[in-house]
C-alpha cells in the first residue's frame, strides 16, 4: 500500500509524462497495476485466514439458526464494501488527480494502526 502513495504528487511536483518512467517515488501504470493486484491478493488471502480463525471462535449458539455468524460475517463484509465505494466516491468527486493519494494515505495509516493493535493485543488474539 506504500508503494502506491505518490510522493511527489504530495509536495505538489507534477512530473512531465517522461518523468515518472524514471523516479521511483513516482507512481505510473504497471505500478499502480502491480500494486493493485498484489494488494487484492493479500486482502482475498487474509480474508479466508480470518474466516477461518472465526470459526473456530465462534460460540455454538451463533452457529446455528438463520442469523448464524455466517450471515454476520457476510453482512459486516458487504457493509464494509459499501463505506469503501462511498470513500472512493467522494475522493473522485473532491479531486480527481489527486485520488490515489487521497485514498492510500488514510488506508496506510489505518494498516498502521491495525498492526499496533493487534501487536499490543497479540496475547488476547491468540487462538
Amino acid at each position: 500500500i506504500f508503494l502506491l502513495i505518490d510522493v511527489p504528487e504530495l509536495f505538489g511536483e507534477h512530473p512531465d509524462d517522461h518523468d515518472w518512467k524514471y523516479s521511483v517515488l513516482c507512481v505510473g501504470p504497471h505500478k499502480y497495476i502491480y500494486g493493485c493486484l498484489i494488494g487484492f491478493c493479500g486482502l482475498q488471502c487474509l480474508e479466508s485466514i480470518i474466516m477461518s480463525m472465526l470459526s473456530k471462535v465462534v460460540p455454538h449458539s451463533l452457529a446455528k439458526g438463520f442469523c448464524n455468524s455466517g450471515l454476520i460475517n457476510t453482512e459486516t463484509g458487504t457493509f464494509g464494501r459499501a463505506i469503501g465505494d462511498i470513500a472512493v466516491t467522494l475522493a473522485g468527486l473532491a479531486t480527481l488527480d489527486k485520488m490515489l493519494n487521497t485514498l492510500m494515505i488514510p488506508l496506510a495509516g489505518t494498516l498502521l494502526f491495525c498492526l499496533i493493535i493487534v501487536r499490543c493485543f497479540y496475547s488476547a488474539l491468540a487462538v
